[in-house]
């Protein structure tokens, strides 16, 4: 029959289903704006989320003879990119001049409990026989390709040769401190990072599309107070438009900033978020030791 050898080569129609536009409206509204007007942990997990269900679904819709097989490697990728293993190649790809940046985060692994719910609503639909080269079709399918594209940013590292010395007290103890922030994969125990004092901070600026990781000491003192003494600045990067590249003007202010206005930015984006939105907020630190004998390895 006609239909079954069209259900055989494609159902690509399938991305007019109103579930799968409202997951790639999602994808793109958070990736181009609440990522970085609202950065916090919703809008971490909520790119996956929305990833994890529309990006099988399509390549399914497009080779629905293969549709478990899609389903299974998307599991086995999304894995492999949130995991220590796959650093090796970021680091190529850094070495050779393609810059990506992201934040190991064992919760991300939590929203691959989306894939087989996404795989169950792919085979419950019933393909119609929409003409998969109608207009609507096919910009769909461009805009799709499009976000998944755009998911990943391109990444360029900026040098600050700025030295701080600027210190911020904080009402509460070290333990609280920790507990407000994220740890990244190279943190080690809440115990050691309590009897270490050299920290790096991982915090944004919106204002730049700026990644910063600060070289920091954290003490505390017999009242329980917190102090985070900033030290320097040794890692930025931006985040640069899928096809407008970067913000010059952008790199440019980066690289002019003094002592004051680094201080003036980690008040802001850092200390001030820990104060305010304790449990989603999108900090993260890292034990300096641990993170200098890990990158040693690799």
């Amino acid at each position: 029959m006609i239909t079954d050898k069209v259900n055989s080569t494609t159902q690509l129609g399938k991305v007019k289903d109103p579930l799968f536009l409202i997951g790639l409206g999602t994808l793109l509204v958070n990736d181009f704006y609440a990522k970085y007007e609202f950065a916090n942990e919703i809008t971490g997990k909520l790119s996956d989320i929305a990833g994890l269900f529309i990006f099988p679904y399509f390549f399914s819709a497009l080779l629905p003879r293969f549709n478990l097989l899609i389903y299974l490697l998307t599991g086995i990728l999304f894995t492999f990119w949130k995991l220590p293993v796959s650093q090796p190649l970021f680091n190529f790809w850094n070495n050779i001049g393609i810059e990506f940046y992201r934040t190991i985060d064992y919760s991300d692994l939590l929203t691959l409990i989306i894939l087989p719910l996404s795989f169950n609503y792919f085979n419950s639909k019933i393909y119609k026989g929409i003409n998969q080269q109608s207009i609507t079709v096919n910009l769909l399918a461009f805009i799709s390709v499009f976000s998944f594209c755009a998911t990943t940013l391109p990444k360029k590292g900026v040098n600050i040769q700025a030295d701080v010395d600027q210190a911020f007290v904080l009402e509460f103890n070290k333990e609280e401190l920790f507990n407000r922030m994220n740890p990244t994969f190279s943190s080690d125990t809440l115990s050691k990072s309590l009897h270490d004092s050299l920290f790096y901070l991982h915090f944004y600026i919106p204002e730049f599309r700026a990644d910063i990781r600060a070289l920091s000491s954290i003490l505390e003192s017999q009242s329980g107070r917190t102090t985070i003494k900033l030290d320097s600045i040794v890692a930025c990067s931006v985040t640069g438009a899928l096809f407008f590249g970067f913000d010059q003007e952008n790199i440019d202010k980066l690289e002019m900033l003094k002592p004051k206005d680094i201080e003036n930015y980690f008040e802001k984006d850092f200390v001030e978020k820990l104060k305010k939105n304790p449990k989603n907020n999108s900090l993260y630190y890292s034990n300096k030791e641990v993170y200098d004998d890990y990158m040693k390895d690799r």
